[in-house]
């Protein structure tokens, strides 16, 4: 053994002998002198490291016991120190390994009083992927193990926590390694891993709490940062991923000639969907540029949505359009969305294409209109679906979100776009809506009633006897007709109907002369008011089969409506009968609204009118409301405040210059 060998091993027992001492409970921290006696011993030597497992197991020792001061001024600074560690960390049992960069990273976070310790912890990380690889093979694991995967993901957090600081701190630092984390991160798949881990109760606080809005803010400093403002290879790597694809590097130069100046956010999602599969984007979009009339704008479609699905999914606990996510339990939601940000803006842009397709789109007001249509969309997927609470409860979230996008069509989509307007209108205008809509439905109603009435002003035949009474023979029959004040009923027997149509004058019904002897009597008068209640029996006549040697039975029978009007002591004013739904439909309803008297029994094809127009006439006002999609909706609040901006008048004013066709 040489002299250096004999004096190696003389210094790692050493180190050895003082760690385990420290180890004893109570465990002791190193002083600063021993730490740094460690320190040498471990790095300095550079053949320490392949002394196998019994080195491996000193590191680990060292890092859990070192001073913090001196771990985090010396050691977390040394690529060596970084470098060591990276190369043992897999040789390390799961918990060791992961609660020595638990420890490191909480050092970092709290002590450092420069950005260089940040830096290298941010710089070793990026080159060497190995840690991250690690962290990652563990949540891949099964059975889940809760204590070593909660503290997986929370080592996972504190490494976005120094990205994070170094997007304060640092930025031309940041612009290089955030965007080099998030993808690696991406690659090793741990955006399905960790959205998988999410439904466990455990796991889940950390994850919505801490994790998830940690992203949000690395991907909002991504957008608040130009492309062209620093260096950084995120630029070259998208240069060189669009000039690796044919067809996108065609596409770019037909649609913009060359790359705009971008966001940083802009970039990455450009760069991992170029990077990504797509193979049925890929072929739609080669079809669409091969043979469609006009080119899909695919490079300025991205960088729209990336903008707008960062809006969408903000983190800051408010939504343009939404109170916040938790109020509406809609965290889990939104983290899975979050999470698989790229695989959810991928399946976007594909729907996205898709309309452009369906639609015909051409122009500039086209791509707008389609990017609010596939914002909408997204958003009533990922927040509003039907489907949303079952898929919760099956922990299939991502599944059911993906195979929506997949399965929506541009109709379907339109319709949510309407039912998102509607909804948009009601949330900004919900104080006043209820007297909104009284004074709506008062005014179909008006309207209803007038139409109504114009039929009854007409007149029309009906049975003054039963016309299903083998005994009365020819039944008799009525013209009957509304007064031209409306306050009364009018009818006159005839024996049969007349070629001549019966006419009203000075409130009685007359006929030509040569039809006036199949008059009988004078007119009848009913005032309106007297009746208190209207009772209707349907009458049918017996089936009449044929014979039972056809064999096609043709079921005949007729319908007839006996209208009784009653007055207030249940004494019959007048008594008809009506052999068409549409009669029963037009007269028993038609009565009923221009009675002065309140009747609530109206038919249900009536009632379907009514509440089709209130529809119809409420969504093309709320429409004419002038609401931004950006608006911010405040939380209902009964202020004076609100009344200025939000009151009746308004809501009023609406109506005007309205009139149904």
């Amino acid at each position: 053994m040489s002299h250096d060998k004999q004096i190696s091993d003389g210094r790692l027992e050493n180190v050895k002998i003082l760690l385990n001492s420290k180890l004893r409970t109570p465990v002791k921290l190193l002083t600063s002198t021993e730490s740094k006696i460690c320190y040498n011993t471990l790095i300095d030597n550079v053949n320490a490291n392949k002394l196998g497992g019994e080195y491996v197991e000193l590191l680990a020792n060292y890092v859990l016991l070192c001073d913090e001061k001196y771990l985090c001024e010396v050691a977390s600074p040394d690529s060596r120190f970084w470098n060591i560690l990276c190369n043992n960390c897999e040789k390390l049992r799961p918990e060791v390994s992961v609660s020595n960069l638990v420890r490191l990273f909480n050092i970092v976070i709290n002590l450092a009083d420069t950005d260089e310790a940040i830096t290298s912890v941010c710089r070793i990380s990026t080159a060497n992927p190995q840690i991250i690889g690690m962290l990652l093979q563990i949540l891949s694991r099964r059975p889940i193990q809760v204590p070593l995967f909660k503290d997986t993901i929370l080592c996972i957090t504190l490494f976005l926590k120094c990205l994070l600081i170094l997007c304060e701190t640092s930025v031309s630092h940041a612009v290089e390694f955030v965007p080099a984390i998030l993808l690696l991160l991406f690659q090793y798949k741990f955006p399905a891993s960790i959205a998988e881990l999410v439904y466990v109760e455990d796991l889940q606080p950390l994850i919505l709490e801490q994790f998830v809005p940690l992203k949000q803010k690395l991907i909002n400093f991504l957008s608040s940062v130009n492309i062209d403002d620093y260096s950084c290879s995120l630029k070259e790597n998208l240069m060189r991923a669009i000039n690796d694809h044919s067809v996108f590097q065609k596409g770019l130069e037909m649609e913009m000639g060359k790359l705009p100046s971008i966001n940083l956010l802009n970039a990455y999602d450009t760069f991992t969907f170029l990077n990504s599969p797509n193979r049925s984007f890929k072929r739609l979009y080669t079809e669409q540029l091969l043979f469609g009339e006009n080119d899909f704008p695919l490079y300025e479609a991205i960088f729209k949505l990336s903008d707008q699905f960062r809006r969408l999914f903000n983190l800051n606990g408010k939504q343009e359009g939404l109170h916040s996510y938790s109020e509406q339990g809609l965290e889990l939601n939104v983290a899975i969305t979050v999470l698989n940000r790229q695989t959810l803006f991928y399946k976007t842009l594909e729907l996205f294409l898709r309309f452009w397709i369906e639609s015909l789109a051409k122009s500039e007001n086209d791509m707008v209109s389609l990017l609010n249509l596939a914002i909408i969309t997204l958003r009533y997927v990922c927040l509003s679906s039907e489907d949303l609470e079952s898929a919760r409860k099956t922990k299939s979230l991502l599944k059911s979100q993906i195979e929506t996008l997949d399965s929506m069509d541009y109709k379907l989509a339109r319709d949510l776009q309407l039912d998102s307007i509607k909804k948009d209108h009601y949330r900004t205008w919900s104080s006043n809506i209820a007297s909104f809509d009284t004074m709506l439905s008062g005014q179909v109603h008006d309207y209803v009633r007038h139409q109504r009435l114009l039929q009854l002003q007409k007149g029309i035949w009906v049975y003054a006897e039963n016309p299903l009474n083998s005994e009365v023979g020819t039944p008799k029959v009525y013209f009957i007709i509304v007064s031209d004040n409306h306050a009364s009923l009018l009818a006159r027997e005839f024996e049969t109907q007349t070629d001549e149509l019966p006419y009203l004058f000075d409130n009685k019904i007359l006929t030509s002369p040569s039809c006036e002897a199949l008059a009988n009597g004078r007119t009848k008068v009913v005032v309106l008011k007297h009746i208190t209640s209207f009772k209707i029996t349907e009458l049918t006549t017996p089936s009449r089969g044929t014979g039972s040697n056809v064999y096609i039975k043709l079921n005949e029978s007729n319908v007839y409506t006996e209208v009784d009007l009653k007055d207030r002591n249940d004494r019959t004013l007048l008594k008809f009968y009506l052999d068409t739904e549409e009669g029963k439909y037009i007269w028993v309803d038609g009565l009923k609204l221009i009675s002065p008297s309140q009747h609530e029994d109206i038919s249900n094809d009536t009632k379907e009118q009514i509440d089709t127009l209130f529809d119809l006439r409420k969504n093309v006002q709320m429409i004419n409301l002038n609401v931004h999609p950006d608006t911010v909706v405040p939380a209902p609040k009964m202020n004076d405040e609100d009344e200025e901006f939000y009151d009746l008048e308004t809501l009023k004013k609406v109506t005007e210059n309205f009139y149904f066709d």
